[in-house]
C-alpha cells in the first residue's frame, strides 16, 4: 500500500499518520501519479484525477456499512473519459425533483470536453458517466458549451 501525501504531491510507503492529509490508496486503483484532487464539501467523497487521464472515486464510510466499524476510505469507481490532461476536478450539489440535495462531480480537460459522474450510483465495477459536454470557452467563471 501507499499513499499520496498531498502536502508534498508525492507518493510514500504507508505510514499511520493523520487522516486529515493521507489517504491510502491500493495500487490495484491507481499506480499513476495524482494531478489533481477534490473533496466532497461533506468529506464523505474524494475524487483524484492522474496522468492517465483517469477520474477515481473513494468514499469514507464505515467497514461493511456498520457505524461500530471504523470509517475508512474505499474505492468507488473509475473511468478514463477525457482524451487529455484534466485541468479541472469538482464536487457540486443541486436538488432533484424531490428537492433532495444530489452531489454532482465534474471534470474539464485541454481536450475542451466537460464531463459530469454519477457520483451515487457509481460503485467499485466503475464510475458511471451523467454527461459530456464540448466546452466552446470560459468567461470569467461562466462555462459556454454546446
Amino acid at each position: 500500500m501507499w499513499f499520496y501525501d498531498y502536502q508534498k504531491g508525492e507518493k510514500g510507503d504507508w505510514q499511520p499518520q493523520s487522516q486529515s492529509t493521507n489517504v491510502s490508496i491500493s495500487q490495484e486503483h491507481s499506480s499513476r501519479r495524482v494531478l489533481l484532487q477534490a473533496f466532497s464539501s461533506d468529506s464523505k467523497y474524494l475524487a483524484v484525477a492522474d496522468d492517465f487521464y483517469c477520474v477515481t472515486l473513494f468514499k469514507n464510510d464505515h467497514k461493511f456499512g456498520d457505524p461500530s466499524q471504523p470509517k475508512e476510505w474505499f474505492y468507488n469507481g473509475k473511468v478514463k473519459a477525457q482524451l487529455g490532461e484534466i485541468t479541472s476536478l469538482n464536487f457540486g450539489k443541486s436538488m432533484n425533483e424531490n428537492g433532495e440535495i444530489r452531489l454532482r462531480l465534474f471534470s474539464i480537460g485541454k481536450d475542451k470536453t466537460l464531463i459530469e459522474y454519477d457520483v451515487h450510483g457509481s460503485n467499485q465495477e466503475g464510475l458511471k458517466i451523467v454527461s459530456k459536454f464540448q466546452v466552446l470557452g470560459i468567461l470569467s467563471e461562466f462555462l459556454i458549451y454546446s
